[in-house]
């Protein structure tokens, strides 16, 4: 139910959150080498987050990126629908345009579907940023990001 991008997005924000929350600058090329994501997919990454305010950017030699908030005011939620969109939890599984909530042509999965990703949405705005920090520092560090 993500996509490539959003797993690097989340693993991203996740990684600067546990570097030090709001107050530590970390650069492109550390998350690069740490979190093994090309480093040019990543700044594109973290440009959307930054555009939509969910981090910080900083230019420069000492430039980077840090997060914008405390982790606990950022869910799961936040990340996913500034990269996957909002339609990620709208849209037809089968790709139908006439197929909405509103739509009496409704397409024979969109009942259960719906339900699947209502479900989905609340276990992503449940989860923030927070207890991920929290379980990789119990995991013992960044190997579990």
């Amino acid at each position: 139910m993500l996509s490539k991008t959003a797993k690097y997005a989340i693993r991203a924000v996740a990684y600067i959150g546990y570097k030090g929350s709001n107050k530590t600058i970390v650069s492109i090329k550390e998350m690069t080498e740490n979190l093994d994501i090309p480093s040019a997919f990543l700044k594109k990454i973290l440009q959307d987050l930054s555009k939509h305010k969910l981090l910080d950017s900083f230019k420069g030699p000492n430039g980077g990126f840090k997060l914008s908030r405390s982790p606990k005011d950022i869910s799961l939620f936040d990340v996913v629908t500034i990269i996957d969109g909002p339609e990620s939890y709208s849209s037809c599984i089968l790709g139908r345009r006439d197929c909405n909530d509103h739509s009496i042509h409704k397409c024979f999965l969109h009942e259960e579907y719906f339900k699947i990703k209502m479900e989905w949405a609340k276990f992503l705005k449940r989860s923030t940023l927070e207890k991920i920090i929290a379980d990789v520092d119990k995991e013992g560090g960044l190997h579990a990001i």
